[in-house]
């Protein structure tokens, strides 16, 4: 039986005229020869609307000029239509496609916005019970909307792609480049969203700048980790930002800090698990130690002890620990902060 995505239209048509409808629908899958017509009939009801589009599109295509980037001809040519779906017309093909993650569908239904949605990518596959649409490009957002209670999205639609052209199709259009954390915190502070512009505001309190392009890489006051400051943010707000950079300043201002990350992540959570160590006495420790020395003795905690939680976690409970390694050096037994994680 011939896959209905990839099914060979031609073939089945010449099969027709050899064979007779009954032998050609039982040799091409179909329950009857009545079904195999319906198909047929639906398929060419769906290939002339395309060819029509196709030709007005290549009339625009060639007046305007217009570049469809890296998709290749013959698959946007086969671009039918951009259309409102019922969702359970939509199936996914895991052959080629990813297994959904339920937790990016739930935070995507959380933060659901219809203007991020964009369009499904879906491919047009005539079956005798009526169409079906393998989703392309757009699993996510379809989990997402199912969660949500809705019963339509909007999707565009290819036909007569192969198997092999939606598995192209696919890797085309997972391939290209997304907007990062950073560039996506550049564009919440440009539309004043509260959070960043409230993280704007606190590093700036401690004479630090956000850098979300990474330009002064080498400047100890500029900051390029947006992820670890959100996540500091959501963890003690503003007042542990400016703690946590606070003493970063008196600790290895004006320093570079190479390891950006898993320094704010280790000083925002030793500030936060050991409010009861001499932060002053700590401070003149670890400047005599060297950031570097630091470093290594995170790594080394790491390997030991292994990885477990969020990244920044990770980052955090190394660093810390290599932090509270240092700030109990030469210290009587019973003067030590004993470990959270040991």
């Amino acid at each position: 039986m011939t896959p209905q995505g990839t099914r060979d239209w031609e073939t089945l048509k010449k099969d027709v005229d050899k064979l007779g409808r009954v032998s050609a629908a039982k040799k091409h899958g179909y329950r009857n020869a009545e079904s195999m017509l319906s198909s047929i009939r639906a398929h060419e009801n769906a290939k002339g609307s395309h060819d029509r589009k196709a030709e007005r599109f290549n009339r625009i295509a060639t007046v305007k000029g217009i570049n469809t980037g890296e998709i290749p001809p013959e698959i946007e040519k086969q671009l039918l239509s951009v259309e409102t779906l019922e969702i359970k017309d939509l199936v996914v093909d895991h052959r080629y496609q990813r297994d959904e993650s339920s937790y990016h569908v739930r935070q995507m239904a959380e933060h659901w916005s219809w203007l991020g949605c964009g369009t499904l990518a879906v491919s047009l596959r005539p079956t005798a019970q009526g169409n079906q649409y393998a989703v392309i490009d757009g699993q996510q957002r379809l989990g997402a909307l199912k969660l949500l209670g809705y019963t339509e999205a909007p999707c565009r639609i290819y036909m007569d792609l192969t198997h092999v052209q939606e598995a192209e199709l696919y890797e085309l259009l997972n391939k290209s480049k997304k907007p990062g954390f950073n560039d996506l915190f550049k564009s919440r502070l440009s539309r004043g969203e509260e959070k960043a512009n409230y993280i704007r505001v606190g590093i700036e309190q401690v004479d630090y700048y956000l850098d979300p392009e990474r330009h002064r890489t080498h400047n100890h006051f500029y900051i390029q980790s947006m992820v670890e400051l959100e996540r500091i943010y959501d963890l003690g707000g503003v007042i542990l930002i400016m703690g946590t950079l606070r003493f970063i300043k008196a600790t290895y201002a004006p320093e570079p800090l190479g390891a950006q990350q898993k320094v704010l992540a280790g000083v925002s959570t030793f500030l936060r698990d050991y409010p009861e160590a001499d932060l002053k006495e700590l401070s003149e420790k670890l400047r005599r130690q060297g950031i570097l020395k630091t470093l290594q003795n995170s790594i080394q905690w790491t390997a030991v002890h292994g990885r477990s939680g969020t990244s920044g976690g990770i980052y955090g409970r190394a660093f810390c620990e290599a932090m509270l390694a240092c700030y109990n050096e030469r210290r009587q037994e019973a003067n030590r902060v004993r470990s959270k994680y040991v």
